[in-house]
């Protein structure tokens, strides 16, 4: 009975020992098989956010006889955009693109979805606003494209590594003024394995609103993230400008009048102030805003502000640009170092992004270039330069050897104790333990 109980825990033992080298191995070989791939373009972030919007002209209305009266919290009940385009992106991965032509806001846009959720029926869905593209990651098709609209291009593309839009008309004509070639570009991608942007871009050309006359709004914003910092670049340019014939400037400084600040003296600024008064309208530039903090920014390239009363009941605000980033990231962990500075690590390369918004036609004022333009000397264009130089190969200081490829000898170690405890597990299991079971129990009685 003694040698029956000591067999059974030598096969016990053994079962533990072959289970237990059986986990090392696994988990020695696990740097051999990691969830991303070393290099892949967003591998090094821990997490990332990237959004980029790029409306051409919001406006809102003020018109209490129509229902669209403003609250106490400055919204108004009527309120819309000429041309928008939004591309966000984070980590899953999870993209979004909407390209619109005439946005009505996201209540008015998904009205339909609004009132499904609420418990209509599903054929309330066709209620939602249907002049888009509209894309998603998870969507079947990489890019989507609306072209039911004569003169206009809508398109929205999403992949695991980029998300752009482009929306485009040729012109638009309204009660209020008219609107030449209408442009936006967003794009948000990852660059690298832990480098990503945002890129927000608009332009409007021929603009005529009252005694306003523009011949080019362009508004840009760009934001880069490393998991370190943040560095956002842009801004709105307004090129081309008169009132009532004759012509302005839009600067920090407000609006000018042949070098001279309004309010100010002489006939020509006597006359862009009467103009501007019998219109009912005030104009001004906002300047960019948005300070990075650490990795992250929130940058706005500022807008043209109109505020406009073509009669006393009745008050528009425009905002011509106003092109906004977001980025967010951090950083994540060095699977494979095996603690500290364990191996040895390569730079990897930066990938080339070739620019995606086509030049302005040639209607474009002298030194405007579309999906590019930025205010001078700006380098935050939307067209990322291609890199020429090869990847930086120079191993970081280790303090401890490294195996090829960068692995940690510590996972050596473990491969070698792992395949010891199953080769010791398997000496103590006796040949039998693959034998067909016997028919008869040791004492003889018949199974």
């Amino acid at each position: 009975m003694r040698s029956h109980r000591t067999g059974r825990g030598r096969r016990r033992s053994g079962v533990l020992l072959v289970m237990t080298g059986t986990l090392c191995l696994t988990a020695s070989a696990l740097p051999l098989f990691p969830a991303t791939a070393e290099g892949e373009a967003g591998s090094g972030f821990g997490s990332f956010s990237l959004a980029a919007n790029a409306p051409v002209v919001q406006l809102r209305v003020e018109y209490p006889q129509q229902y669209c009266t403003a609250s106490k919290a400055g919204t108004a009940a009527c309120e819309g955009v000429l041309v928008e385009g939004v591309s966000t992106m984070r980590q899953g991965p999870i993209g979004y693109a909407l390209s619109s032509v005439g946005w009505p806001g996201t209540l008015g846009g998904n009205a339909g979805t609004l009132a499904v959720v609420a418990g209509g029926p599903a054929e309330a869905e066709v209620l939602n606003y249907p002049v888009r593209a509209e894309n998603s990651i998870s969507g079947e098709k990489d890019t989507v494209s609306y072209d039911q609209l004569p003169g206009a291009v809508m398109s929205a593309t999403a992949t695991e590594t980029k998300v752009e839009t482009r929306t485009s008309i040729e012109g638009a004509e309204s009660p209020l003024g008219t609107f030449g070639r209408v442009l936006s570009t967003t794009r948000t991608i990852l660059t690298g394995e832990k480098s990503a942007e945002a890129v927000a871009h608009s332009e409007v050309q021929d603009v005529v609103l009252g005694p306003l006359a523009i011949q080019a709004v362009v508004s840009d914003a760009k934001a880069t993230t490393d998991s370190t910092k943040a560095v956002p670049t842009g801004g709105t340019r307004v090129v081309g400008a008169s009132i009532a014939g004759i012509p302005v400037t839009f600067d920090e400084r407000g609006l000018n009048v042949a070098g001279q600040a309004v309010p100010g003296v002489g006939d020509a600024t006597a006359a862009v102030n009467e103009a501007l008064s019998q219109a009912g309208m005030t104009i001004a530039l906002s300047t960019p805003t948005g300070k990075p903090e650490g990795a992250g920014v929130h940058y706005t390239a500022g807008a043209l502000n109109v505020v406009w009363k073509p009669d006393p009941t009745t008050t528009l605000t425009l905002l011509i640009g106003g092109a906004s980033v977001n980025v967010e990231s951090t950083g994540g962990f060095d699977v494979g170092s095996g603690g500290g500075d364990g191996g040895s690590t390569v730079v990897p390369p930066v990938v080339d992004v070739p620019g995606t918004t086509p030049p302005v036609d040639t209607a474009v004022p002298p030194g405007l270039s579309g999906g590019s333009a930025g205010l001078p000397g700006d380098t935050g264009t939307t067209t990322v330069p291609p890199t020429t130089a090869g990847p930086d190969t120079t191993p970081v200081a280790s303090s401890s050897p490294a195996l090829p490829g960068g692995l940690s000898p510590w996972y050596g170690v473990l491969a070698v104790l792992g395949a010891g405890l199953v080769m010791a597990g398997l000496r103590r299991l006796p040949d039998s333990v693959l034998a067909v079971p016997a028919t008869t129990c040791p004492l003889g009685d018949t199974a």
